[in-house]
């Protein structure tokens, strides 16, 4: 990745097992200078040093080929200053952080403004785990997730709301999220361990992205915009790019020399990378593909006017990029095999190739003699859902944390790999549904009757990424709408459900009182039962019951009179005959009871006062036969 920006991007990363003569890990482009870690974990450094800012503990202008700063093995991570006040930091394994070269605005970080022509120490922490050198200021996260900042702050790019120059690290705010940052041209950029992006400082074209494009943002602030699921960023002169965990690139800021590659129209390409950088006016991707890229001011032109990409270009047709840098005029690149490469302007001798004169617009070998061998080992992680072949050739269908193959080196130094093989059993599910008739079910068929043998594979469908199979369990409930009749009497044949029955030939109204399993006709009429079970309905047929000869009437209720109706509140029930068994009950429409009594005189006077406007029915019943009459309350 590219180092000098410290960006920090979430991939699983393939293993890097080739080591050989050329033995490159990482590289940094800065103003005019360039440092890289070789695979022992030693130093070097070429290019530009009228500030010290090669490390080497001189100020001699220029060093055209890569030299090595100390004899310490332990070095971890490179970051060259973009400015023309130039400096560089670095950290150890041990997670010291040390950095060198011009130390006008502090950004050397020691305490002084005094320059430094070797490395210094960062105070005495061993926590540091990120870090950033910018035009004229630095920026660090420790391991506690917190954001540091010192050197330049003339435009508010320490994040502390100031804009005086700080020599030593100063906390920026108290949050401790912070995963990644970036230093630009007097601005800075951090991303959070939630996915999103701020920045804060000089904002020229608005490489912060914030609405309004401000002059300066004086304290960490949120991009706008398109501003999550970002895992890392990388800071230029006026632009800058975002990653997000998926490897999209998203470009900000000022596109003069199409910095950008093209890529901020509707419709434009889009681009998923594994590395980017972005310099001054020239930016660097390595595609997922393994392909190198560039946008903007293609360094090296040798024309007077500028020449620029009008959108990304490839370097050659080479898949094996590992990592790039870029920085104010010149690039570098890192293959898989350790070689590295670097393209631009040459007139201190940041090709790194021997001379200081001859700019290079194509890519130009770093040679390095590697007198060391490293024996590494490792471990290849694989989960899978099905058996693998390993590199070894063998095919392994059952988890193995065992299997190991050598990978024999040219240059004597061999790497063992040890397998640690996962493997995903695909999981399985039942869905169990209930329905009243029928349902569509997920493999798109429709299901009438009770299944528990159908079947539907979601591929890639679990949480590890394998085939997710479900088994459907469905019960239909079907009602019994099945009905007896019995002389006057109906009895619905469903057992343990709820009932209500309905007159048919008057618009199936609800009968009121009648939710029993049987009901018992007092009138000529039609009927029927809506049958209620595990939430299921249904309605039987209707049936025809004749009670009584409409040519002849003897009920003892058939010379009712009742008055007045409709009612206001008080009402007159007058029968022709009554028996110890005589009784009236009064429902609402909705079938709930409003009134129940015995009758005791044929006539009875009854009062709804109490009660709201409405239908109600009055149902007289006595040892022979009911009567249902329905009286209106205005």
């Amino acid at each position: 990745m590219s180092i000098s920006k410290q960006l920090t991007f979430i991939f699983a990363l393939l293993l890097s097992l080739n080591l050989n003569a050329q033995c490159w890990e990482s590289v940094s482009v800065g103003y005019g200078h360039n440092l890289a870690i070789a695979a022992d974990g030693t130093l070097w450094s070429w290019g530009l040093n009228h500030d010290g800012e090669l490390g080497n503990g001189t100020t001699v202008t220029l060093i055209n080929t890569p030299t090595q700063i100390g004899t310490d093995t332990d070095w971890d991570l490179v970051s060259a200053g973009l400015g023309p006040t130039s400096f560089s930091m670095a950290t150890k394994d041990n997670g010291t952080l040390w950095a060198w070269g011009d130390n006008g605005y502090g950004q050397v970080g020691d305490n002084t403004f005094v320059d430094k022509y070797s490395p210094v120490q960062v105070g005495i922490d061993t926590d540091w785990q990120s870090m950033s050198a910018g035009f004229s200021h630095a920026l660090a996260t420790k391991t506690d997730g917190t954001l540091w900042a010192w050197g330049r702050g003339t435009t508010y790019a320490l994040g502390n709301g100031g804009l005086v120059n700080k020599e030593n690290p100063i906390q920026v705010g108290s949050l401790n999220n912070w995963s990644a940052v970036s230093a630009g041209d007097r601005f800075s950029m951090a991303v959070k361990t939630d996915g999103t992006v701020w920045g804060w400082g000089y904002n020229s074209g608005n490489p912060i992205g914030i609405n309004g494009n401000p002059a300066n943002v004086t304290i960490p602030t949120q991009r706008s915009y398109n501003n999550t699921n970002v895992g890392g960023t990388t800071a230029g002169s006026k632009h800058s790019f975002d990653v997000k965990t998926s490897g999209l690139l998203v470009f900000w800021g000022s596109n003069v020399y199409n910095q950008s590659g093209g890529t901020t129209c509707a419709g434009c390409p889009v681009y998923y990378v594994s590395d980017a950088d972005a310099g001054k006016n020239t930016n660097a991707i390595i595609k997922t593909d393994g392909t190198l890229w560039y946008s903007g001011v293609h360094l090296g032109y040798s024309q007077s006017t500028v020449q620029y990409a009008t959108a990304f270009t490839q370097f050659g047709t080479d898949s094996d990029w590992s990592s790039v840098s870029v920085g104010n005029l010149s690039g570098a690149a890192i293959k898989n095999d350790g070689s590295m490469w670097t393209w631009g302007w040459n007139s201190w001798g940041q090709l790194g190739n021997g001379v200081n004169s001859q700019a290079s617009s194509s890519l130009t070998l770093v040679a390095l003699n590697c007198p060391f061998c490293i024996a590494t080992t490792s471990t290849d992680n694989i989960s899978s859902c099905i058996p693998i072949t390993w590199m070894d050739g063998t095919t392994y269908s059952s988890n193995n944390t065992t299997a190991t193959h050598t990978l024999v080196n040219a240059g004597g130094c061999d790497s063992v790999i040890t397998l640690n093989l996962t493997i995903n059993t695909s999981s399985n599910g039942t869905d169990t549904r209930n329905s009243c008739d029928s349902i569509l079910w997920i493999d798109g068929n429709t299901y009438t009757s009770n299944n528990t043998t159908a079947t539907h594979t979601f591929l890639n469908g679990d949480v590890n990424g394998c085939d997710s199979l479900v088994t459907l369990n469905l019960t239909i409930n079907t009602v019994d709408t099945g009905i007896t009749l019995n002389n006057h009497t109906i009895t619905s044949n469903a057992v343990g459900s709820t009932y209500q029955w309905i007159a048919c030939d008057n618009g199936n109204a609800l009968l009121p009182g009648e939710t029993n399993q049987n009901f018992t006709a007092t009138t000529n009429g039609t009927y029927a039962v809506i049958v209620t079970k595990n939430s299921c309905s249904d309605t039987s047929a209707c049936t025809s019951i004749i009670v009584t000869d409409v040519n002849k009437s003897t009920s003892v209720f058939e010379s009712h009179e009742l008055f007045p109706n409709p009612i206001k509140g008080k009402f007159t029930l007058i029968l022709r005959a009554i028996d110890n068994n005589t009784s009236i009950t009064i429902y609402n429409v909705l079938g709930e009871i409003i009134l129940q009594q015995s009758i005791t005189n044929t006539s009875t006077v009854l009062n709804l006062s109490a009660n709201e406007n409405g239908i109600y029915f009055i149902k007289i019943q006595n040892t022979s036969e009911i009567r249902t009459i329905k009286i209106i309350k205005k």
